[in-house]
This record gives structure tokens, C-alpha cells and sequence, in this order.
């Protein structure tokens, strides 16, 4: 009787165990997160004249950073929370141009790192994937000059150097795919745009692609 009588009890607790089991997997959306990821950029240098904007590609790099942010659930679904992110640069290149008779010119660029500090919202889509929307507030930090020197007398007629970190703002899209219960991984893509420089109207922009792994807490 006592074996009847037992297991009777562990069937019928058996479905309510499986509930409290779905709620609580249910309710681990969302908390701190942390995560790695690396990937290539691709910076782009915008410049005006007045007349014709010119878009020059300054090739592309490797890049690898880090991300740690804080989701909170509005919904079964749906978390929003803030975020920071940094992330290395590399991508450098000189170019050479004519600036009129005699006149020689070199411009080069290099990209330092990217931090970007702002809000995401994440939707679960089902219950391993989720879809992310990121819009932030970054500082790039880059390197630019612009050198003009005359052919026949080897004077400079022209230097403009600029360094240092621009105000930028970016939006991101990505996708994660949880491995487990806390291990995830998913890819993702950032656009970094920088506010125009006073001189020359110059205005940079930071294309970011990359792989993550993260772990939630």
C-alpha cells in the first residue's frame, strides 16, 4: 500500500515539478552578461570640398574586444538594459594624391580602438535564439594627417594632423543561440559614425562584424 501510495505521489507531482521547472527556465531571461568577441572593421573616411563628398575605403583589420552588460526582462520575451563594449582597432593606410601642379600629397589614417556605451533591446524569438537591437554612444579613437609637399623644392605647404577620440554614435544588430544554460554564442555587426571635424569637413565611419561567445550570469 505504502508503494502504491508513493508513487501515486511522485506521478501526480511529477507535472507540477515539470512546471516549476519551465517557469524557472522561464525566468532565467535576462541578468548580467559577459562576453568576447572578435571580428574584422572596416573604417571608411568621408570628405567634403563643398562641392563633391569623396569616400574613401581605408581597408580592413582584425579586430577583438569585450562586452558586458545587464538585461532586463519586460516581458517573457523581450529585455532592454545597458551595455559597454570596447573594442581594438588596426586598420591603417596612406594614401597619395596629386594637389596640383608640383604638389604632392599624403593622407593617412589609422584606427586605435572603439569604446561604445548604450541601451539594447533583445527578443526571443524561441527559446535557445535571441534578435538584438543596440544604439550607442561611442568614442573612436583614431589617428588622421594630411601632408602636401612641392615636388620641385621639397616644402611643405600643407600639414593637418589630427588625434585622438571622436565623439561617435553607432547601431547594431546580432543574433545569440544559447549552447546552454549560461554559454552562448551568436554574430553581430556595429556601424560607428563620427561627428564631422571643423577643418575640411571630415566625417569617419567605423563598419564592425564579428563572432561572440558570452556567458550569462
Amino acid at each position: 500500500m505504502r508503494r502504491i501510495f508513493f508513487a501515486a505521489l511522485v506521478l501526480g507531482a511529477s507535472p507540477a515539478l515539470a512546471q516549476d521547472q519551465d517557469s524557472a527556465s522561464q525566468d532565467t531571461i535576462g541578468g548580467l552578461r559577459i562576453e568576447g568577441h572578435a571580428g574584422i572593421e572596416r573604417p571608411n573616411l568621408n570628405f567634403d570640398d563643398g562641392t563633391t563628398t569623396y569616400v574613401d575605403e581605408l581597408g580592413s583589420s582584425f579586430t577583438y574586444g569585450a562586452e558586458i552588460g545587464y538585461d532586463i526582462p519586460v516581458s517573457s520575451t523581450v529585455t532592454v538594459g545597458p551595455y559597454i563594449s570596447f573594442d581594438t582597432g588596426g586598420s591603417d593606410e596612406c594614401e597619395t594624391y596629386s594637389a596640383g601642379p608640383n604638389l604632392a600629397g599624403t593622407s593617412c589614417f589609422h584606427s586605435n580602438s572603439n569604446l561604445s556605451m548604450g541601451a539594447r533591446v533583445a527578443y526571443n524569438v524561441s527559446a535557445k535564439t535571441e534578435l538584438y537591437l543596440t544604439l550607442g554612444y561611442d568614442l573612436y579613437d583614431v589617428d588622421y594627417s594630411d601632408r602636401v609637399v612641392n615636388t620641385s623644392t621639397s616644402v611643405v605647404v600643407a600639414n593637418y594632423a589630427r588625434n585622438g577620440v571622436r565623439d561617435s554614435s553607432s547601431i547594431g544588430i546580432g543574433a545569440n543561440f544559447d549552447l546552454s544554460n549560461n554559454l552562448y554564442a551568436g554574430i553581430g555587426m556595429r556601424s560607428t559614425s563620427t561627428c564631422k571635424s571643423e577643418a575640411y569637413g571630415i566625417n569617419m565611419e567605423r563598419f564592425q562584424a564579428h563572432v561572440t561567445i558570452g556567458f550569462r550570469m
